[in-house]
């Protein structure tokens, strides 16, 4: 099944890639809904590097969901209008999970952002495409509350999921 979202940031194409390839902004931005424990390397690196990490699954933070491999890729065509990152995952549950990541420049020097990940888990991938929906939702949102801080995770205040 294939699950898009788009929405624009207001920062520049740049700025929206150099934060994009930090480990770090994952952990928050996916935060509360899904955590990321790395195995394979044992910690992140302090930037995504083409390759693969191995990673165990917390939903919720405390639902263990399985390990995972997060196969980092950069596709051909990146340049100064449009940037690109895919994970090409797999894990023990969710058989593919590709995630392309998209950047696209926009004449007023925003970025159009785009999430498309494309789901295989057997027969739980109905459910998963619906956990996605509320993930990439949850995960565009965050990035906006960032860029309002100047992308300083410790100056946004605690927020639960449902207020």
């Amino acid at each position: 099944m294939l699950f898009k979202k788009t929405t624009l940031l207001n920062t520049d194409i740049e700025t929206a890639w150099k934060h994009l390839l930090k480990p770090e902004l994952l952990a928050f931005i996916a935060n509360p809904l899904q955590q990321f424990i790395p195995v394979e390397p044992d910690t992140f690196p302090s930037q995504w590097q083409a390759g693969t990490y191995k990673v165990k699954l917390l939903t919720l933070g405390f639902i263990p969901f399985g390990n995972h491999s997060i196969v980092i890729e950069f596709p051909a065509g990146n340049n100064h209008e449009t940037k690109r990152l895919l994970d090409n995952g797999h894990g023990e549950i969710i058989e593919k999970w590709e995630h392309l990541i998209e950047l696209k420049a926009t004449a007023d020097n925003k970025t159009l952002y785009t999430d498309t990940v494309k789901i295989n888990a057997g027969l739980l991938t109905p459910f998963i495409w619906l956990y996605a929906a509320i993930f990439y939702s949850w995960r565009q949102s965050q990035w906006h509350n960032l860029i309002t801080t100047g992308f300083s995770i410790h100056k946004l205040p605690k927020k639960k999921l449902l207020s």
